[in-house]
């Protein structure tokens, strides 16, 4: 079980503090996918704000975004769509559905919703 308030997240007996408000949060396979706050990044460029974390903490990688737009940015992760094998979906502020691979932080596969 996973639970995120402000900047911090609490898996099992552990909490951990990190750099950005937590919009979204989740936990699989011993990895942590985290969605931060875009409003906290530099406003001219997109935000890149998809990270995977261990349960330690310590970053793996940061997700890539589908565009160059300085509005792009993860808005949360998509509980209602299937993620493709190996991969994690995610919508993002520009109009897009991703599938962020779980092991690399490489878009897998990017659709346009608007």
């Amino acid at each position: 079980m996973i639970q995120f308030s402000g900047k911090e997240i609490s898996i099992e007996k552990a909490k951990i503090s990190l750099p950005y408000t937590i919009l979204d949060a989740e936990a699989s396979g011993g990895r942590i996918f985290v969605i931060y706050d875009y409003m906290e990044f530099p406003m001219d460029a997109p935000a890149r704000n998809l990270v995977c974390i261990d349960e330690a903490g310590k970053e793996l990688w940061v997700a890539g975004n589908p565009t160059n737009q300085n509005n792009d940015g993860y808005t949360n992760i998509n509980r209602t769509v299937s993620s493709i094998k190996g991969c994690i979906a995610a919508n993002n502020f520009a109009g897009y559905l991703c599938q962020v691979n779980v092991l690399t932080g490489e878009l897998a596969e990017v659709q346009f919703t608007k």
